[in-house]
């Protein structure tokens, strides 16, 4: 007797079907009428095919819906995979084919950092790391970086601190494991498989170039002070700053420049803020945040001012080199040499994000009527349009100009999602296929696994209020982000500070005090705190979440949250 398959299963096999077939059978016109006429006709079928019938019918009746879109140009869309966990960083391919994610996901029951590479239209998925978590805290995964011709990856992910390193990693050769190196990855270079480092010296670094192909290592500076690094359009030279020990800029700090080698090194401005221009003929320096500095890498050229840099708070040098994008108190402008500044946004929560390929449009993060979270503006003028309702950015959002096409990478809901510079076409990439993944409302509540959601949904505007309950009979730490959210007296939430926390427990109150909040915070068994900041924010805040002990210790696992903006009250934040 043959058994009937099950509705799922039966589904499964169709989906699957239609998924290997599809091109197939557009190219060899099959001819379905024929077949049918097979599965219909009394003289053709026996009473064992009875049952079956009405399935084959549908499952062809899909068949010819597929050829059909096949056949007028479309084509089959493949469901989005499941990452299994929560995108903290993401990067786009140099084709903008494909997008590499990190996840904080459950590997076998242990949390970790797994690495991802993604096809944009869901053809393939290739898992390139996972690195096992444990009862640590590590540093929340950074620096995601594709090599320019797609066949390296490189990222910072730390399951014990001590291990902590740059990973590098092969896209194509799957047999090949990542390479760890310490330090922390800046940039690769234009015009080979280099990636410009910085590697810890005591107190301070030294740059450092490493071959991802066959791993060596060579050392620019020596002397302990060298920060930053930024390759010349040609791979030729770098730009870095000499004089910054232990994250303190010394009294004689500048930018230098030198040779991809190491070698001709020489002063040429103000310490810190710089760039290169398109062509590589000329730097950029930021003198005391008050002058746009051009300064000519020929003998005979002299420096030369550029743009003013009053009340700016961030800049962005244009594609062209012509002008730069800048955040003020007022909103977002854009300035040029000899020139007016053209005002493109007046909200003085906007912030500058990243310009577009074809130096056309910026998009940039706010809190306005009409929504909250990630915009583009043309840089002719017009209104602002909204990208994604309460979305944020991973890493750089534009995709790499492809075809002519420009779209953006957002996360929303936790998903991974590309979408039009106008919000249209919105494409899911990747789902983070977390069960009740998003809860909204202000109060996270921790059971005994856990905070009770991953992604929580809380109304931002010109405050950040959040409350949290523990509902268990044991002490737990959250780790707030070292971003401007908590500006007064926070320190980057690493595993120390979580120890520390444990350990010095700091006397919670009803509201923390806005003067000096906490980066980190005991919630002793059966208590309720509540955490309230002025501060406009349009990011999600990355939160961590972890039990301790009696003795001051963690218990693993540590769990990662996010926090997503949403915009519940449409009243202009910078009224």
């Amino acid at each position: 007797m043959t058994t009937m398959p099950t509705d799922d299963a039966l589904d499964r096999r169709i989906r699957r079907f239609l998924e290997i077939r599809a091109d197939e059978l557009a190219q060899q016109a099959v001819p379905l009428a024929a077949v049918g006429d097979v599965l219909v006709h009394p003289a053709h079928r026996s009473w064992t095919q009875v049952g079956r019938r009405e399935l084959l019918v549908a499952g062809l009746l899909l068949l010819a819906v597929v050829v059909a879109a096949v056949a007028i140009g479309g084509a089959m869309p493949r469901p989005a995979p499941y990452l299994g966990g929560l995108p903290l960083d993401a990067a786009w391919s140099p084709d903008g084919r494909q997008v590499a994610v990190i996840s904080y996901a459950s590997v076998g029951g242990v949390p970790s950092h797994v690495v991802d590479v993604l096809a944009v239209d869901g053809s393939s998925r290739r898992r390139v790391d996972v690195v096992p978590l444990g009862g640590t805290a590590p540093d929340l995964p950074t620096g995601l970086k594709w090599s320019p011709d797609g066949r390296y990856l490189a990222y910072v992910m730390a399951g014990d601190p001590a291990e902590e390193a740059i990973a590098i990693a092969s896209v194509d050769d799957r047999n090949s494991r990542p390479v760890r190196v310490p330090g922390w990855p800046i940039a690769w270079s234009p015009s080979a498989d280099d990636l410009l480092i910085l590697r810890p010296v005591g107190g301070g670094s030294d740059v450092h170039v490493i071959d991802a192909g066959s791993s060596e290592d060579r050392a620019l500076t020596s002397d302990g002070r060298s920060g930053g690094g930024i390759w010349s359009p040609d791979g030729s030279k770098i730009l870095y700053v000499d004089g910054v020990t232990a994250g303190t800029q010394q009294a004689d700090s500048a930018t230098w420049v030198m040779n991809a080698d190491g070698s001709a090194k020489r002063r040429v401005g103000a310490c810190c803020d710089a760039g290169w221009s398109p062509d590589g003929t000329a730097v950029f320096t930021d003198d005391d945040g008050q002058q746009l500095t051009r300064v000519p890498l020929d003998a005979s050229g002299a420096s030369e001012p550029f743009v003013s840099l009053d009340a700016v708070t961030g800049w962005l040098l244009a594609p062209d080199g012509r002008s730069i994008a800048v955040s003020t108190d007022q909103g977002i402008e854009v300035r040029a040499p000899g020139t007016t500044a053209r005002v493109l946004t007046s909200d003085r929560h906007d912030r500058l994000a990243a310009w577009s390929p074809d130096g056309r449009s910026l998009a940039f993060l706010g809190s306005r009527p009409e929504g909250l979270g990630l915009f583009t503006v043309s840089i002719d003028g017009g209104s602002p349009m909204l990208v994604a309702p309460s979305s944020s950015t991973l890493g750089e959002p534009w995709q790499p100009t492809a075809g002519g096409r420009q779209r953006l990478l957002v996360r929303l809901d936790g998903d991974l999602v590309s979408v039009a510079p106008d919000g249209s076409g919105r494409q899911v990439i990747a789902h983070s296929g977390l069960p009740e993944s998003a809860s909204s409302g202000d109060r996270i509540v921790i059971g005994p696994d856990g905070p009770d959601h991953t992604v929580y949904h809380i109304q931002g505007g010109p405050r950040f209020a959040v409350t949290i309950e523990n509902t268990t009979s044991q002490r737990w730490v959250v780790a707030f982000p070292a971003i401007d959210l908590f500006q007064s007296g926070c320190l980057p939430a690493t595993s120390e500070v979580f120890e520390l926390a444990a350990w010095v427990q700091p006397t919670p109150a009803p509201v923390m005090p806005p003067a000096a909040p906490p980066d980190a915070c005991v919630i002793q068994p059966h208590q309720t705190i509540h955490v309230d900041q002025p501060f406009t924010w349009t990011e999600p805040a990355q939160l961590r979440v972890g039990r301790s002990d009696d003795r001051g210790l963690l218990v693993p696992p540590v769990y990662v949250v996010i926090v997503e903006p949403t915009n519940a009250d449409a009243s202009p934040s910078g009224s």
